[in-house]
């Protein structure tokens, strides 16, 4: 229920969710204890509940219970496996020398370091945010097919990094890479084509290279997924026109967000999403 509440973004309701699996499951059995399966079932509580605090923007308690996570995946359970190789005689075969030098599956450890380095990017700690997201790159590159859906999402926030960064070049490397995984994928939603379109577009508005931006920006109203997407889609290309003094244009697609607003009874505010969007209509 806890990921259903998330998804849904009613973050409160995830969060009571997961204090009544921890007091069921957790203290109803004694606490997780030392075992291999409650010590699982402690690093996915913890990486839920990190989830969960990620979508609240409560970014260092979402930081700690990744940590958390992080240290019962590379450190706690690997021990633990370990143990039981040296408990069932298992010293000469391969598999308890690969043991010996294993720090949790690499999957698992992927998806945690991408999530701490979104936290770390939402705080503006670069340098956090990069280390984290190239680690769980690495591991992806390594670990699942070339061009899987998960790691176009890890593509997609070092674009981020690097657009927060002021890095142009590297961000819309990073994007396009994304891109072009997503239209493999598919695990893509209809929300991805939009939002990485937007993030290009963006980039390029901030290289003045409106025509670039305004081609993006195009792509990504045709790629909408809904009412909303396509409105704040229809200011971006009303304000990149307004910035190219191609001001019927700009006016052409503000109306037309506008009349989309009313037609579908959407607040006026999602006019004004962006603040030079608020120079249009004046």
């Amino acid at each position: 229920m806890a990921t259903i509440y998330k998804a849904l973004g009613r973050h409160d309701e995830a969060l009571k969710s997961m204090q009544k699996l921890a007091i069921s499951v957790f203290q109803g059995q004694g606490g997780p204890g030392t075992s291999l399966i409650g010590l699982i079932k402690l690093a996915g509580f913890y990486y839920t509940m990190g989830l969960i605090y990620l979508g609240k923007q409560n970014y260092h308690i979402a930081i700690y219970m990744f940590q958390n996570t992080l240290v019962l995946l590379r450190d706690v359970i690997a021990n633990e496996l370990l143990a039981l190789c040296e408990e069932a005689g298992i010293f000469s075969m391969d598999g308890y020398d690969y043991m010996k030098t294993w720090q949790g599956n690499p999957l698992d450890l992927a998806k945690t370091y991408n999530k701490l380095g979104s936290a770390y990017l939402s705080l503006k700690q670069f340098r956090a945010a990069y280390h984290y997201l190239t680690k769980a790159l690495v591991l992806q590159l390594r670990f699942l097919p070339e061009m899987h859906y998960h790691t176009a999402i890890t593509y997609f926030n070092i674009g981020s990094l690097y657009q927060d960064m002021s890095d142009y070049t590297s961000a819309l490397k990073s994007y396009f890479k994304a891109l072009d995984i997503f239209k493999l994928s598919r695990q893509s939603t209809d929300f991805n084509f939009p939002i990485t379109y937007g993030r290009i577009a963006q980039v390029y508005e901030l290289k003045c290279d409106y025509e670039m931006a305004l081609e993006n920006y195009e792509n990504a109203l045709n790629h909408a997924a809904d009412i909303k997407e396509s409105i704040k889609q229809l200011m971006n290309i009303a304000r990149i026109y307004n910035k190219m003094m191609k001001y019927p244009k700009a006016i052409e697609k503000s109306e037309k967000a506008a009349e989309l607003c009313r037609k579908y009874s959407q607040p006026i505010t999602s006019l004004f999403s962006e603040k030079d969007n608020i120079m249009i209509l004046q």
